[in-house]
C-alpha cells in the first residue's frame, strides 16, 4: 500500500496532501533501497533525514507515528525509522523497577 493510501487513514478528502505524498518512496529508504535500486551509504542518511524533515512539518506526525507503532510498519513514519520505533516500543514495555 502506498504512503498516500496509508495516510488516507488520517486525512479527510479536503485536507492538503501530507509531505510523503510528494515522493512516497523516500519514506521507505531506511533499508538502503529506493524503489528497487540500492542507495549509496553516504546518501542514505541524507535521504532518511530528508523524509524526517518532511514529517517534522506535517500535521499528521503524531497520528502517523501511533499508526506505525501499533502496526509495526516499515519505513519512516511520524519522523522515526523502524529501528527508532522498535526502541520506543522496547522502552515502553520495560517494567519500571521501584526500589
Amino acid at each position: 500500500m502506498s504512503a498516500r493510501a496509508e495516510a488516507s487513514v488520517f486525512i479527510k478528502p479536503d485536507d492538503p496532501a501530507p509531505p510523503c505524498a510528494d515522493d512516497p518512496e523516500l519514506w521507505f529508504v531506511d533499508d538502503g533501497t529506493l524503489g528497487h535500486a540500492r542507495v549509496k551509504p553516504e546518501r542514505l542518511a541524507e535521504m532518511i533525514q530528508e523524509a524526517k524533515d518532511g514529517c517534522a512539518v506535517c500535521d499528521l506526525r503524531d497520528a502517523c507515528l501511533n499508526y506505525a507503532l501499533a502496526r509495526n510498519e516499515y519505513g519512516i513514519w511520524g519522523g522515526t525509522t523502524w529501528d527508532e520505533r522498535r526502541r520506543l516500543r522496547r522502552r515502553t514495555r520495560r517494567p519500571s523497577h521501584v526500589a
